[in-house]
């Protein structure tokens, strides 16, 4: 039997987004153990140097990374070390931002019985469909390599391979965890998608945005163009790589 945990990051003060999450986690009796999530307003400047590197953030991302994006990774990499520290074999990890349409149980079950290496799988996408390169049947579910891994957070399984891998790989970081997870040859990251999603992203606006209005930070034109680039050569060739060795492989 696979050790698993669900969690739930959420800020102290979004008591309401808490009790949207506890209404919802109610109707199908599922147990979670809820994160506190680590606010951006708070972060001193020892703090927010700890992990996030601005050097790395110049050369490997186009803006420059907020208080509520440094604190959004930091909450996740508490997430990642709950894995390795309780011994988990895998956890559901969920944003306070998310929709409900189905019971978690049939994911945390089918995921139990698979018999295959994986380190994250995205639960939920938002707000680009993206296409589906590989796909293999996990009892009711689909698992799919995806083209390009969507961006946002608000709904993921994480693995102890993966958990380890992404908190020695992050240690030192400088772009969005979700941007970083799109790079997820970097950290040898075995990432897919489990269709149909039952977890939807909420339509209201994120925390992050709603703190430091992320979409307003300055963009830096030519590095965007240049990592825009450099990405899509090689997620283009990785990807072949991990069809060919890995899900592939193991149907």
């Amino acid at each position: 039997m696979k050790r698993y945990q669900i969690f739930l990051i959420n800020l102290d003060r979004s008591t309401i987004r808490l009790q949207h999450c506890l209404q919802q986690f109610a109707k199908f009796n599922i147990q979670f153990d809820r994160i506190p999530a680590i606010d951006g307003q708070y972060l001193s400047e020892q703090e927010l140097q700890q992990h996030y590197d601005v050097s790395l953030n110049s050369k490997k991302y186009h803006k420059r990374m907020n208080r509520g994006e440094i604190a959004c990774f930091l909450s996740h990499r508490q997430a990642w070390q709950r894995v390795i520290s309780e011994g988990l074999d895998f956890a559901l990890i969920l944003e306070d931002d998310f929709i409900l349409e189905d019971d978690l149980h049939k994911i945390t079950q089918a995921i139990s019985a698979m018999d295959m290496e994986w380190d994250y799988i995205k639960l939920a996408e938002y707000p680009i469909k993206r296409r589906a390169r590989f796909s293999t049947k996990v009892e009711q579910f689909t698992l799919s390599s995806y083209d390009k891994v969507p961006s946002r957070t608000c709904a993921q399984l994480v693995s102890l391979s993966g958990a380890k891998k992404l908190l020695v790989g992050t240690e030192k970081f400088g772009r969005p965890v979700d941007v970083e997870l799109q790079y997820w040859w970097e950290h040898k990251l075995n990432i897919y998608g489990l269709t149909p999603y039952i977890i939807k992203p909420h339509d209201a606006e994120s925390e992050i945005d709603i703190f430091n209005k992320r979409k307003k930070s300055k963009s830096k034109s030519l590095i965007k163009f240049k990592n825009l680039l450099s990405f899509a050569v090689k997620n283009r060739i990785e990807l072949r790589r991990s069809i060919k060795f890995g899900l592939a492989r193991q149907r």
